[in-house]
């Protein structure tokens, strides 16, 4: 389990609020380890979720970076995206 230093961040927060997110726009209970297309996502409901998901940890989520469009893959980029943001010096102030 990967988790910031200075922000106490790791990767089952992160999922979990991703996971809320995708809740939140798809008015449904998500599965974390499939697909989010395989459960009734849109192209515009996946955007609207990385579209949040930037805005609250402050990172640019790259989609060719992902394997599939499950959650616990956005929540891993994610996480690894603040880490090297910590690392670099450059995390988001929030």
């Amino acid at each position: 389990m990967t988790a910031l230093r200075s922000t106490g961040t790791d990767l089952p927060e992160v999922l979990s609020t991703i996971g809320g997110i995708a809740r939140r726009v798809l008015e449904r209970d998500v599965d974390p380890a499939v697909d989010v297309f395989d459960q009734g996502a849109t192209s515009l409901a996946f955007i609207r979720m990385l579209a949040e998901v930037g805005s609250r940890y402050g990172v640019t989520v790259d989609v060719a970076e992902l394997e599939e469009a499950r959650l616990d893959l956005l929540s891993q980029l994610v996480v690894d995206q603040l880490v090297e943001q910590e690392r670099d010096g450059r995390e988001d102030p929030r």
